[in-house]
């Protein structure tokens, strides 16, 4: 806790609180942003363009989260411990060697999860131009390699009481995994698909700014011809999309919550009993109806949307682009510092840790009081009069309809508004992902405060506690640990999400990296894009650290 304090004090150093950060001539425009959120453009000339836009974000969305379940699913199984452990280099003797192996292999996909989606189109838009395939890669190789870590992480959690026996009845190694291991951890899988797929779509809309299409790339457009009215129908569109698969995503997880907190009370068979205790084990963790048809229906959409935006996979073996790659590899090798040196690097990189620092600390604190005013408990919890439910019911709708609208629009627009009222820096990305992760903690840190067990909190109801004490002693301190391990978890985004604002002008080495590419310094952008997956490593190892102290 010490560390965490300190790290703040000095990150809001970094940044500079003093001075005048603000540019007054700024805020008329602000001004007449936020007055145009009443009159958005409805004329059906705009509204089909507002449809053909959301169309292609939801097509990018869609195949781009195909192509990283695919991946996962590939890799995941080599990047899993249970792997290892079985092969032949399970011997004392080779135990040094499995673990180099494993390492080697969870190193080589922890690279490609550390570079952030927009890194990976800047770099893809050199060799494809403005191809639908930019938008898909980009979304579907970071996603790919985050998705084979976490599927990877599922299949070492799962039972091993299923596999044990396939493999003693003599069931080739893989036939046993599959069926084994691998429907137990269907379930999960599945969910944590459809939340790949919620995220997709945000990504999909920040992708515009590369110029691929969909509502971020209209949006941007507006924004710089100043149209606030187009600009909010597409926003609203945005709101609308998000919110559905929002929903539709927070009930599969709900369902598969429900069924794995049934699971935990059964009693498994005694262990003379293996092959009963492994049909349990397999039956518990089935996806229910809504998973399985969710599951269809997203497999099912991937034609539809590979021929709305006319996806042409063979590009990728077009004698003309293969040079163009091989070109940008043979420019980003060896990688060099950039015209300011490693002093510029550096100071981009402290400049990166320290906004991500500031910006986790406002949108947690942000992001946890839009949870409490919108929690179920804590609305609940007013009194039973009729006054009192039609005021919790509109405390809790408004509380949620903040938290969608402040992550449906992309981070790069919300830097776009606050460079209008902030000189250049790192308080217009600040303030811009702050906005952004105030969405997202709201809505993490709010099913955190629904998903706790209410018994304590119904003992001091019977004892008639005030509904601050509630909150302060029942309510809260239950649910800090996951509090504190998902803010953990989102620190490390964050440091990947500076890029984004980093390419519209903020500082940090996102604003390296565009300026290299500017400078078509390709040698540069690798040493910045090195000095990125570094700190996300470092970020990341010390979340899981955070993380696993709170369990």
């Amino acid at each position: 806790m010490i560390g965490v304090v300190v790290a703040a004090i000095w990150s809001i150093d970094r940044v500079g609180i003093s001075g005048d950060h603000f540019n007054t001539r700024g805020w008329s425009s602000l001004g007449k942003f936020w007055g145009a959120a009443a009159r958005p453009t409805l004329t059906n000339e705009f509204m089909a363009l507002t449809v053909r836009a959301a169309a292609t974000t939801l097509s990018f969305a869609i195949v781009g989260t195909v192509l990283s379940t695919i991946i996962g699913l590939l890799y995941a199984p080599i990047l899993a411990h249970r792997f290892w452990d079985q092969q032949r280099l399970s011997a004392t003797r080779f135990r040094a060697a499995r673990t180099t192996m494993l390492w080697l292999v969870r190193a080589f996909g922890a690279v490609p999860r550390a570079v952030h989606e927009i890194v990976w189109a800047l770099l893809l838009v050199q060799v494809f131009g403005t191809d639908p395939i930019v938008a898909v890669l980009a979304i579907g190789i970071p996603f790919g390699a985050v998705s084979a870590s976490v599927f990877a992480d599922i299949i070492d959690d799962a039972s091993p009481h299923a596999h044990n026996n396939l493999r003693a009845a003599g069931a080739p190694r893989l036939a046993a995994l599959t069926y084994s291991i691998g429907a137990d951890v269907a379930a999960d899988v599945t969910g944590y698909v459809f939340y790949r797929f919620e995220c997709a779509i945000r990504t999909a809309a920040i992708l515009g700014v590369i110029g691929a299409g969909g509502l971020g790339y209209q949006m941007q457009l507006s924004f710089q011809t100043l149209r606030y009215s187009d600009m909010w129908t597409l926003i609203y569109a945005l709101v609308i999309i998000a919110g559905v698969v929002d929903m539709w995503s927070s009930a599969i997880r709900r369902r598969q919550a429900r069924s794995n907190t049934h699971c935990g009370d059964m009693r498994l068979s005694p262990p003379d009993n293996d092959a009963i205790a492994s049909r349990e084990i397999t039956q518990r963790h089935k996806p229910s109806h809504l998973m399985r048809w969710s599951f269809l229906s997203l497999i099912a959409a991937v034609p539809v949307a590979w021929w709305w935006i006319e996806l042409d996979p063979f590009i990728v073996l077009n004698h003309r682009r293969r040079s163009l790659l091989a070109e940008l590899v043979t420019s980003m090798l060896p990688p060099r510092y950039g015209p300011g040196g490693f002093s510029a690097l550096w100071n981009a990189a402290v400049d990166t840790v320290a906004m991500s620092v500031v910006a986790i600390g406002a949108s947690v604190a942000l992001g946890l009081l839009v949870a409490i005013v919108g929690a179920r408990p804590v609305v609940a919890s007013l009194p039973r009069t009729r006054f009192a439910r039609s005021v919790g019911i509109l405390q809790r709708f408004t509380a949620r309809a903040s938290g969608l609208f402040a992550r449906a629009i992309p981070q790069h627009i919300w830097a776009f508004l606050a460079a209008l009222v902030l000189f250049p820096g790192a308080w217009p990305g600040i303030a811009a992902l702050t906005a952004y992760n105030t969405g997202i903690m709201a809505r993490l840190f709010g099913e955190a405060l629904e998903d706790l067990d209410p018994r304590t909190e119904e003992l001091l109801i019977a004892s008639g506690a005030p509904r601050r004490s509630r909150l302060l002693y029942a309510t809260l301190p239950a649910a800090a640990p996951r509090i504190i391990a998902l803010s953990a978890y989102r620190w490390e985004v964050i440091m990947r999400e500076t890029v984004i604002v980093g390419v519209v002008g903020a500082a940090g080495l996102g604003r390296l990296i565009q300026d290299d590419l500017v400078a078509r310094d390709f040698a540069a952008v690798t040493s910045t894009i090195a000095a990125l997956v570094v700190m996300t490593i470092a970020a990341a190892a010390i979340s899981k650290r955070l993380r696993i102290a709170m369990r």
